[in-house]
Formats: structure tokens, C-alpha cells, sequence
């Protein structure tokens, strides 16, 4: 299993994901933020401050229109880029869903 994720826009790092755990069908992470992290940060706080239930989904539909918009790339440990990915990032922890392994 990879033990960390690397999250970038236009190249360059924003953020790595260490696994901490699974809790399926995520997998839970600790985030360690770059210097470019302040530039996609605000995306993710709104999305985690959507409120639950968003009963139609439209608040998190938003939120994650804006954050497909910044074209981020998520790489595995050995640098492969991961398609199919759902990520929400709270504070310092990140949930983490792969399509497929």
C-alpha cells in the first residue's frame, strides 16, 4: 500500500497525504501542507463547511466544482498519477477514496 499521496497544481506540491488509517472506503490521512498550500486551502474549507446533511447535494456540488476547477493532481508514492479520487480536507486530516487500486 502507498504510504502517502502527493497533491499538486501546475507541478508543484500543495500538500502530501500521510496514511493514517482506513475507515472504508476512505482512507484517512494526516496532510502536511507546502508553501503553496494557502493557494488551494480556501477550496477545502468550504467544501468541509458545508453543512450535513446538504440534502440535495447542491451546497457540496458547489463546493467541488471549485475544487475540480484547480485541475489538482493527486500522485501515488511512486510518482503514478491517480485518476478517479474523492478528497475532502478538514483541518489537518484528509478523507481519500480511490476509484480503483
Amino acid at each position: 500500500m502507498t504510504a502517502a499521496w502527493k497533491l499538486l497544481r501546475n507541478g508543484e506540491i500543495v500538500c502530501t497525504l500521510h496514511y493514517r488509517q482506513v475507515d472504508q472506503p476512505f482512507f484517512v490521512c494526516d496532510v502536511e501542507p507546502s508553501p503553496a498550500w494557502p493557494s488551494v486551502k480556501p477550496y477545502f474549507d468550504e467544501l468541509a463547511s458545508v453543512p450535513r446533511p446538504d440534502s440535495d447535494g447542491f451546497h457540496t456540488a458547489q463546493a467541488l466544482k471549485k475544487i475540480r476547477a484547480l485541475q489538482l493532481v493527486l500522485e501515488d508514492g511512486n510518482g503514478n498519477v491517480v485518476d478517479g479520487y474523492y478528497l475532502s480536507i478538514n483541518g489537518d486530516v484528509a478523507t481519500l477514496r480511490i476509484r480503483h487500486l
